[in-house]
């Protein structure tokens, strides 16, 4: 069985003289080929729903590739309140949960 989620990932570039040497075909290849998954590119977006259960480890493998990136890699699993954010900059991650706050009750 397993548990799908639907992961987003962008980036951006920690240094822009290194966006000129970025060849996103080939990162591509590279995401395939790390993760094992195709991903969907679209309007500088890859997407993917699966059940990637190594996604940190990749994403670590890939940011020491590219050091001189920052990505974003967002998540929303099959549960209502699985909604998250990992950044990965040169192989260290950061990881933020989504926060549901309800509004005070405006007085009638």
């Amino acid at each position: 069985m397993g548990y799908y989620t639907n992961y987003s990932l962008t980036y951006n570039f920690k240094y822009a003289s290194n966006e000129d040497e970025f060849d996103n075909k080939k990162f591509h290849e590279m995401l395939a080929d790390i993760t094992q998954y195709e991903f969907d590119y679209y309007d500088g977006t890859f997407n993917l729903n699966a059940k990637w259960y190594d996604w940190e480890s990749d994403m670590i493998e890939i940011s020491k590739t590219y050091p001189y990136m920052v990505f974003y890699l967002s998540g929303e699993g099959e549960d209502k309140d699985d909604i998250w954010e990992a950044r990965f900059y040169n192989g260290k991650c950061d990881i933020v949960y989504a926060q549901v706050i309800m509004p005070e009750f405006p007085p009638l």
